[in-house]
């Protein structure tokens, strides 16, 4: 695992150390000004089993200086599925931010364990900004899934096309405007 923060020219994930608990991730949580559906699909989707969690972030942007939002990976089995759960400040992450976000939080899990796909829950009235043909397919809620307050979508990215696509537009994403 990277000690250093994993970045783009915008946001930094910042392993948190030590690693938190439920009860802390929930504190953590309701210090991020977001949606309460966003909310409600973050912290109802993570894993029951704190042990689950593979990692946990705080999203910075270094040039406000501050925190503006969570992530974490999950998964029982990391060689078949990650799980990626993110919550940001949607006022403090404008033009493309949360795209930005999930990539680096994509890259990171495809390049930390050995995962096929990695799933990302997402609440309804976000859906929409998941459409990336190329790179992201919706899949049917689990059917063990626990019962929210909102409706939620799963979205999943495979190494593959991620390996084809999304590396590519990742490294982009690092570059500066001029760069390219």
């Amino acid at each position: 695992m990277p000690t250093s923060p994993v970045s783009s020219r915008r946001i930094e994930l910042t392993e948190m150390r030590p690693a938190p608990d439920a009860a802390g991730i929930r504190v953590a949580a309701s210090r991020v000004a977001a949606d309460g559906d966003d909310v409600a699909v973050f912290l109802g989707t993570l894993p029951a089993a704190a042990g689950d969690i593979l990692t946990r972030f705080t999203v910075r942007r270094p040039d406000i200086g501050a925190d503006v939002g969570l992530a974490c990976l999950s998964g029982a089995d990391p060689a078949a599925a990650i799980q990626a759960n993110l919550l940001l400040d949607a006022g403090a992450t404008p033009h493309g931010m949360g795209l930005e976000t999930t990539m680096l939080l994509l890259d990171h899990a495809f390049a930390s364990w050995p995962a096929r796909l990695v799933r990302f829950p997402v609440a309804a009235a976000r859906a929409k900004n998941f459409s990336l043909p190329a790179i992201i397919s919706e899949e049917a809620a689990p059917p063990d899934r626990q019962e929210l307050p909102c409706e939620f979508k799963v979205f999943s990215i495979h190494r593959a096309p991620w390996e084809k696509f999304g590396t590519k537009l990742l490294t982009r994403l690092r570059r500066g405007p001029f760069d390219q």
